[in-house]
């Protein structure tokens, strides 16, 4: 039995990328064995991946998981890893953890794109900016902070492209709440 949780996920991370200093050849090929082993495990991946998207996340494990999406395109055990996908399901399942702070950490953690745009990215980013805010405007105390604090968020984004595309989409969202 497989046992997956945050901590395995970013030991085996960081064990896959370290560098053997072994000088015998037999201790070599005995870690490449046992990398190659990790690494091409369906059902390593698959636990992997069935773990992370129903993960009810918290502030605390931002950390972590930026840890992880770090790696989606480094390591082949996330390789059934979308980082749209994923954090969309992490929103989902959240829910318990709405609040204010919640929301804005997630901005900061998630939101702050500095990938060059192009069409995937961008639609990426509207994606998971719309799935944000349509769960924080369920609670009208979390809008509210959240507009009050508009300035802060926007000056965070340091691409001027994602910059835009946040600004037009929190001015729609404010003609959608004044409805």
């Amino acid at each position: 039995m497989i046992l997956v949780n945050l901590e395995s996920i970013k030991f085996l991370l960081k064990f896959l990328q370290v560098e053997s200093t072994e000088t015998v050849e037999q201790s070599k090929n005995i870690l490449k064995l046992v990398n190659t082993a990790i690494e091409s495990s369906i059902q390593l991946r698959t636990k992997i991946q069935e773990y992370l998207y129903k993960l009810k996340i918290n502030i605390e494990q931002f950390k972590d998981i930026q840890f992880i999406i770090s790696y989606i395109s480094k390591s082949f055990i996330l390789y059934n890893i979308k980082k749209r996908d994923l954090l969309i399901n992490l929103m989902i399942y959240a829910y318990s953890s709405y609040s204010y702070e919640f929301f804005k950490q997630w901005f900061y953690s998630f939101l702050l794109f500095n990938e060059v745009i192009n069409d995937s990215n961008k639609k990426d980013y509207e994606d998971l900016l719309q799935h944000w805010s349509n769960q924080f405007t369920k609670s009208h105390e979390i809008t509210m902070k959240i507009f009050m604090d508009i300035d802060l968020l926007i000056e965070a984004l340091k691409n001027q492209q994602y910059q835009l595309i946040f600004i037009h989409h929190m001015v729609d969202l404010c003609f959608r709440q004044g409805k």
